[in-house]
């Protein structure tokens, strides 16, 4: 039971952290592109 509880939260984690990571990703790569361009 808890190890199936575990897997839950942790795919719903993942999805939470995916999304704050992509958008972070999203400005570094930004910030990266107007620097050097």
């Amino acid at each position: 039971m808890g190890r199936q509880v575990g897997r839950q939260v942790g795919r719903q984690v993942g999805r939470q952290v995916g999304r704050q990571v992509g958008r972070q990703m999203g400005r570094l790569a930004r910030a990266v592109r107007l620097g050097s361009g």
